[in-house]
């Protein structure tokens, strides 16, 4: 099958697809999530990826699947040698056939516990043509090429709820004991992110030196303890924020925060606006 000579990264307004080949060290950005479902395919090569509170290791004909605002950050292994293809699609994409299809609930992959599905050979070609199909509508833009594009989006994420309800997931259990405990610390931050959390604090609970528990927890995860408990924070404060009337005071004590100058700082620097900027362009985008 054909594929793409170069790398390719295109948006059209609710929907991106992004084809890359790395050849040295590629970690992504820091500021990893947002209000799209991302779809992850490794045509070749190793990861680790990081997804909300769980560490997957990841190899050619992977897929993974995200949901929306979901927190997480892909790594490499010792050899950063990798190629994948990368789609972020937001629902106003494909409003009307999931307006059609409500009976499938083809966006219920995307909540599953579990984020990853492994191919075999045959499913692997069959995706990697579909994929390249989207890549080619999107490079060449003929006729009814946006049409074509929800049609073949619908039939992956088709795919991906019948593998998904029927996978298995012994595939992916934790690399090693030391992945499985950083794990059961997000799943203990994520359930805490409220409380005052300190690095010594979790380092108690959970029997780790601080330095190792610092270390470790950026490489597997790819963020230091705090940039992942403001994360978790920021990301319920903008929950707060669209669906509650709580003022900025109320929602800085209920995510965790210890003033609302320390709330807004924070908050600026992950969003880009502050919380009272964001609260009203969300109203503003209901009306």
């Amino acid at each position: 099958m054909s594929q793409p000579p170069i790398e390719f990264s295109q948006i059209y307004q609710y929907f991106m697809i992004e084809y890359k080949k790395a050849t040295k060290t590629f970690n992504m950005p820091s500021e990893q999530y947002h209000d799209a479902y991302e779809i992850y395919y490794l045509v070749s090569g190793e990861r680790y990826y990081f997804i909300k509170d769980k560490v997957y290791h990841i190899m050619s004909g992977d897929l993974i699947f995200i949901n929306i605002n979901d927190i997480h950050k892909t790594s490499g292994l010792k050899n950063p040698n990798h190629e994948r293809i990368l789609i972020h699609f937001k629902p106003e994409f494909l409003i009307d056939f999931l307006a059609l299809s409500k009976n499938i609930e083809l966006l219920s992959t995307f909540e599953r516990d579990i984020n990853a599905v492994r191919l075999n050979i045959n499913e692997q070609q069959n995706i990697e043509r579909l994929l390249y199909r989207i890549l080619d509508e999107y490079q060449e833009k003929m006729f009814g090429w946006e049409f074509s594009l929800k049609i073949l989006l619908l039939d992956l994420l088709l795919f991906m709820k019948r593998k998904s309800e029927n996978s298995n997931i012994n595939f992916f259990q934790y690399p090693n004991a030391l992945h499985e405990k950083i794990s059961q610390i997000s799943l203990f931050i994520n359930s805490n992110y409220y409380d005052s959390l300190t690095l010594d604090i979790i380092s108690k609970k959970f029997n780790i030196s601080p330095w190792y528990f610092s270390r470790t927890f950026k490489e597997i995860t790819g963020f230091t303890f705090i940039e992942y408990l403001n994360r978790i924070r920021i990301k319920e404060a903008q929950n707060l924020l669209k669906n509650s009337n709580l003022s900025i005071e109320e929602i800085t004590g209920k995510v965790g925060f210890d003033s609302s100058t320390h709330f807004g700082r924070t908050f600026k620097s992950l969003v880009g606006i502050s919380p009272l900027k964001y609260r009203k362009s969300k109203r503003e985008q209901k009306l």
